[in-house]
């Protein structure tokens, strides 16, 4: 081993030899009372068995409808000229956790019925931490819940189920008129928090611990694919679950999970193991070539690609005074955490805190590390990049995070912007955008609205749900923002070479992917197109990237399209030579 890694293992040997009695009954009642992940209110800890047995049902329990919603909307703020309209509430949908758009402009909804009820938290049956802490794979998850609670406990853990929610505006009146039960059946004592759902081109992705799953059909999941197995060895944290789908720039799939670990495989045994931190893992669209993009991660929730198709994420602290932090996730990187800092011996201080390695980088920074940008609000979850178009240029870069602090008076919306540093970035500003409200997930909607989840109430599951749009009343009818949503739901697969070449400069980043990555699906015949833009110096700067992009994408099945990056190596743009050297 090297040093670093023999340092790492050290600290993480050390603290994974916590005892489960070990905190003391203040530091426990300090973390519960945090808003990031406190266990259930007054909850009992009773040794071998579950907490409130026999109250939980199969049935999704959900709020009956209201004007709850529509008057939410009076004590939220948005900066002036912008306005907020409710798009969907309860019983539409309940317990939102995630959402994303299809090409149609619908909106899939990944929500929970077993938070804090069927997925545990370590907090509430500290009595197992040791067991949790060895665990290394489902197979070890499975059996020692079986140990710990018995047949009964076991059955009590598969009643309640996660669920996909399709949501239409079949109408076009900017409001919500369908609602579709998409997928069910997420309810075995494995099963995490539904936390994750991404759609394209008539497939639907699914994250809920243990798997991920690629869906079809139109209204409902006609067919369903476990492309990766393996996420979820111990319960940890309420919320440390699988996260963030969303598509790469390379064409493939990231996603991201919390420190309750993997030992997860894909269709074709590749392996992606990291059993005691939280990571970003990236793999094919079919799950083949599952591998760990970066790792030492605590909590981290949605992703995001910029323009440039830099990853960021924002990663939740471990409530002993670090600080949430927004992360540049780097191929290879490692940010630090280990689940055994989260239980040190004898609640004394831990590598993590004594030398500070949730704070953006100093001098002292041990080398290994890939140090936060910054750090941020309490509770990131959902989070998003600009496009280019729907609001004003004064968002051009925007960063925009959902803080669920559990509390209305202080959760809602900061928008970030960062600048250059060296090899990575720093924080440029942050302000609110969106105030005095609940938000889960926050996404831009082809209409060039940006759309918000929200849990409507406090921490437990609410039984309600509801999705707003901010809009830009001075863009709504923009004619850019009309040609975009337009755009994006057509058929792609008629464009003609022309048609894709220019619409790679598009200044709306979903319509420049799609572009790229249907010369992709193309094949060789797109090697030469793609070369003459990646290569032209008049061609637009962001063409040129996912033209190059597009190449890397070929490239494993064609070696020749490689060929032309070795010129760009010497590039008078200096992203273009970053890129074609990455590639």
């Amino acid at each position: 081993m090297s040093l670093p890694s023999l340092r790492q293992f050290a600290r993480a040997s050390a603290c994974a030899t916590a005892l489960a009695l070990s905190l003391s009954s203040s530091a426990r009642a300090a973390e519960a009372a945090h808003d990031e992940d406190a266990p259930t209110a007054g909850a009992q800890r009773t040794s071998g068995k579950i907490l409130n047995m026999g109250t939980r049902v199969a049935a999704a329990e959900i709020a009956n409808a209201s004007n709850e919603a529509e008057q939410a909307i009076q004590r939220m703020k948005v900066p002036a000229g912008l306005k907020i309209s409710l798009w969907a509430a309860e019983p539409m949908l309940a317990n939102p956790v995630a959402f994303n758009f299809d090409e149609k402009g619908r909106i899939f909804v990944a929500e929970t019925y077993r938070y804090r009820s069927s997925v545990l938290d370590i907090r509430d049956y500290m009595w197992t931490l040791e067991d949790e802490l060895a665990n290394r794979n489902l197979a070890d998850q499975s059996a020692a819940i079986a140990r710990h609670f018995g047949p009964d406990g076991v059955k009590e853990l598969s009643i309640e189920s996660e669920r996909v929610r399709l949501l239409e505006d079949s109408d076009r009146t900017g409001v919500a008129t369908k609602s579709y039960l998409y997928a069910e059946g997420f309810n075995t004592p494995l099963d995490g928090i539904a936390s994750g759902v991404l759609a394209r081109r008539g497939s639907v992705y699914f994250t809920s611990i243990p798997s991920v799953w690629k869906f079809s059909g139109d209204t409902k999941a006609e067919t369903r694919t476990e492309i990766s197995r393996g996420y979820g060895v111990r319960f940890n944290f309420t919320g440390h679950d699988l996260h963030g789908l969303i598509f790469g720039p390379d064409g493939k799939l990231y996603f991201s999970n919390g420190d309750r670990g993997a030992h997860a495989k894909g269709p074709d045994g590749s392996l992606a193991d990291t059993p005691d931190e939280g990571a970003v893992y990236r793999c094919n669209p079919d799950g083949t070539q599952l591998e760990v993009f970066a790792r030492g991660l605590r909590n981290p929730q949605s992703l995001l690609f910029t323009e440039n198709g830099d990853l960021l994420t924002g990663d939740n602290d471990c409530d002993k005074g670090d600080e949430e932090r927004l992360v540049h996730v780097v191929e290879g990187g490692d940010s630090g955490w280990r689940v055994g800092y989260q239980h040190p011996p004898l609640d004394r201080d831990n590598p993590w805190l004594v030398e500070k390695l949730w704070q953006p980088r100093t001098k002292d920074t041990a080398a290994y590390l890939l140090s936060p940008i910054c750090n941020i609000e309490d509770g990131p979850s959902g989070i998003t990049y600009y496009p280019g178009t729907g609001l004003n240029e004064s968002y051009r870069g925007a960063i925009f995070i959902t803080h669920f602090k559990g509390s209305i008076a202080r959760s809602g919306i900061y928008t970030y912007n960062v600048k250059p540093k060296g090899a990575g970035y720093a924080i440029a500003d942050s302000k609110p955008f969106l105030q005095s409200a609940l938000p889960t997930d926050v996404k831009f909607g082809p209409d060039g609205r940006l759309y918000t989840s929200d849990w409507a109430d406090g921490w437990p599951k609410s039984k309600r749900g509801r999705i707003y749009a901010i809009s830009d009343p001075k863009h709504e009818k923009d004619p850019l923002v009309l040609e975009t949503q337009k755009l994006i739901a057509h058929d792609w697969t008629k464009d003609s070479v022309a048609e894709l070449t220019v619409l790679l400069g598009h200044p709306d980043q979903r319509v420049r992917q799609e572009a790229q990555f249907t010369f992709a699906e193309r094949g060789a015949s797109s090697l030469a197109p793609l070369s003459a833009v990646a290569s032209s110096p008049t061609s637009k700067p962001y063409a040129r990237l996912h033209a190059l992009w597009a190449l890397g994408q070929l490239a494993p099945k064609n070696p020749a399209a490689l060929d032309p990056l070795k010129a760009l190596l010497r590039d008078a743009d200096p992203e273009v030579r970053a890129q074609a050297a990455k590639l």
